[in-house]
């Protein structure tokens, strides 16, 4: 297993902010959260292997409590760091189902404003 830890550079985008978004603006929003998780992975060493289909389950913080569905952070904020744990760190080949199963986030109220992403190989089958 692997976890990532890092300060959210944003509040976490749901789905339905992000459609109401310029779309420049969303990119900027979500390209945040990509150099975050690039800046993460580069720090690690040695760095883990890779190659190997993945479970990732991710953790976003909020300051306050309210009702959040957590599927809405899926296409957002998960699919960014899934998306740069991809393309930029290589950790796995592609996203497509074969190489990644993604839990449902957990959504977390905490003063901290700490995002944490756990990596866990798939058992061999």
């Amino acid at each position: 297993m692997l976890t990532l830890e890092f300060s959210q550079p944003t509040r976490p985008m749901s789905v339905n902010e992000a459609n109401r978004l310029h779309w420049a603006a969303r990119k900027r929003r979500l390209d945040d959260w990509g150099m975050a998780v690039l800046a993460e992975w580069c720090a690690l060493r040695p760095l883990p292997e890779v190659g190997r289909p993945v479970s990732i389950q991710v953790t976003l913080t909020f300051p306050r409590a309210g009702r959040r569905d957590p599927h809405n952070y899926t296409g957002t904020n998960v699919k960014r760091i899934i998306d740069t744990l991809v393309r930029s760190c290589r950790l796995i080949p592609d996203d497509t189902a074969e190489w990644v199963t993604v839990l449902d986030p957990i959504i977390r109220v905490a003063a901290d404003n700490v995002c944490r992403v756990v990596i866990t190989p798939k058992e061999a089958t």
